[in-house]
């Protein structure tokens, strides 16, 4: 095998396989990344056995077709240490030679014949096509709500991936917050039966990675025990998480009467403002009060101090009326929402309060049952 390529193509190219490729464990090929040329292009592969990916790298001219798998994290560095470089990398049974202007690498490699096969789809039945700008807000609205624990009755450590006649849904949730956002499928049958999926959050984030920005859409198939995801240049491959998501659409209350319509960074700045006061250790709690056409963030934190801030005027005609959220999944929200105003939905101090951004976007909170 020989190539020769771009120092930096090739680098960043590796380093999206690299996001793979675990870095330590018991089985040494998953660390490396196989290198397959062929007569047309080159093709990285990547693994840790729950994803895998496929990525096809441009501009490089193939000399000679072969195969080698080498380490993630070494070879990537070496490539971006020369990333101005034209770089040649040649193969001799196990051992690359990567050389550039001024530096030659000898790096030794495993039998690619050890490095696991890319899973082939088993049928096409349940594939859909979304834009790529609809497909990368969905995730970014709603990975970051799922749950980092593993001891939920439910499972929240992946994203609700569920089709809808001619919409997709995706919702991540840790148990204290849902995140749901919703997208139109061109030119999917509205009369096709539901198909849910549960997908582990690291396989959307590749996403944004991978997909070109000349790309319209992204293709996605939604099988028994697998998700694959196709892009111009790139395929993931990714098993699902196994078990039941609760029923989102149920947690959602439905009779919020209170409704806020607030400006994003206004919200965004003050409920930050009235945090600076907040004790992690004790738990981090803002009260919202509202009395006629005000609203103020309040928190007050023994041995700590207190703080007051004041939100522009709001069109509020009702009963004073407070409650209190943890700012952080307040924030949150406001960095996904992606939109100059949200509405902001309450009810008491008990029921969930929901913050709405445009058409798609639906944020459920929990209240905190604690003083303020």
């Amino acid at each position: 095998m020989k190539i020769q390529c771009s120092g930096l193509r090739f680098a960043e190219a590796l380093g999206i396989a690299s996001m793979i490729a675990p870095s330590r464990g018991t089985i040494p090929i998953l660390q490396n990344i196989k290198i397959v040329a062929d007569k047309d292009a080159v093709h990285l592969y990547a693994t840790d056995l729950d994803v895998m990916l496929h990525y096809k790298v441009g501009n490089v001219e193939v000399l000679q077709q072969g195969a080698v798998t080498l380490p993630a994290l070494r070879t990537t560095s070496i490539f971006r240490e020369m990333e101005k470089d034209t770089v040649s990398m040649e193969v001799d049974g196990q051992t690359a030679k990567i050389s550039g202007k001024n530096s030659e690498f000898k790096v030794l490699g495993i039998d690619p014949a050890e490095f696991p096969e890319f899973p082939a789809s088993k049928s096409e039945s349940a594939f859909f096509e979304i834009l790529r700008e609809d497909f990368i807000d969905m995730i970014n609205k709603t990975t970051f709500a799922v749950s980092l624990e593993s001891t939920h009755k439910y499972a929240l450590s992946g994203v609700l991936m569920e089709v809808k006649g001619n919409e997709l849904r995706m919702v991540g949730s840790d148990g204290k917050r849902l995140a749901l956002c919703r997208k139109k499928l061109p030119g999917k049958d509205k009369n096709k039966d539901s198909v849910r999926v549960i997908a582990p959050p690291k396989s959307l984030r590749l996403i944004e990675k991978l997909v070109l920005k000349d790309e319209k859409t992204v293709k996605c198939l939604l099988e028994e025990n697998q998700l694959k995801i196709q892009t111009q240049n790139a395929e993931i491959v990714s098993k699902l998480i196994e078990g039941s998501f609760p029923d989102y659409d149920a947690v959602i209350p439905k009779d919020n009467d209170i409704k806020l319509t607030l400006k994003t960074g206004e919200f965004h700045n003050c409920i930050r403002q009235a945090s600076l006061m907040t004790n992690p250790e004790q738990g981090k709690a803002v009260k919202i009060q509202l009395s006629k056409n005000r609203m103020t963030l309040f928190t007050r934190v023994q041995d700590v101090g207190e703080s007051t801030v004041e939100m522009p005027p709001v069109s509020y005609n009702k009963a004073e009326f407070s409650v209190v959220f943890n700012p952080d999944y307040i924030v949150d929200a406001l960095r996904a929402a992606g939109t100059d105003e949200i509405t902001l939905d309450l009810k008491d101090s008990q029921t969930a309060g929901i913050i709405k951004s445009g058409k798609d976007f639906t944020y459920l909170v929990m209240p905190l049952a604690v003083p303020v």
